[in-house]
């Protein structure tokens, strides 16, 4: 079992509306997430204005068609997305698989503790401009399950 970051534009996505509401989402399947396993971790970094982790996520599924997505409207609602409609179902058709994430925990009131600062303090190199393995990561792993109970 692995663990992964990935980013979120809360810009454009009600993240914890979703999880909030549903429990679980699916995901797009980048090429990185690709190579991730059903019960890997999958922690969910929120962009500007948030800057830090906001969920901790579990794989239930992989490989999803977007067809199976398209009949699942309860995990696929438009209405957390902020982007126009074409644009949402335009970057919809592109994507032909999904992950299925099942919410662990939100982190909302977790303060500063998962905040930019603090995973860059803690073993994050840069910036989470895409989906990559924690296990490359260690001490940011170790930062991360530490403080989420996640393992």
């Amino acid at each position: 079992m692995a663990s992964w970051m990935i980013p979120a534009n809360v810009k454009q996505f009600m993240l914890l509306d979703a999880f909030h509401d549903f429990g679980a989402l699916y995901w797009k399947q980048t090429r990185q997430l690709s190579n991730t396993s059903i019960g890997d971790f999958v922690y969910i970094y929120a962009g500007m204005p948030e800057s830090r982790i906001l969920v901790v996520t579990k794989i239930a599924e992989k490989n999803v068609p977007r067809k199976i997505v398209q009949e699942d409207r309860r995990l696929s609602d438009i209405k957390y997305s902020l982007v126009p409609e074409p644009e949402y179902l335009r970057r919809f058709a592109r994507t032909a698989y999904f992950l299925k994430l099942v919410c662990v925990k939100t982190l909302e009131d977790m303060g500063k503790v998962f905040h930019l600062d603090q995973l860059r303090n803690n073993g994050l190199r840069g910036s989470v401009q895409g989906a990559y393995c924690l296990e490359n990561h260690p001490t940011l792993l170790r930062y991360l399950e530490r403080y989420t109970g996640s393992k």
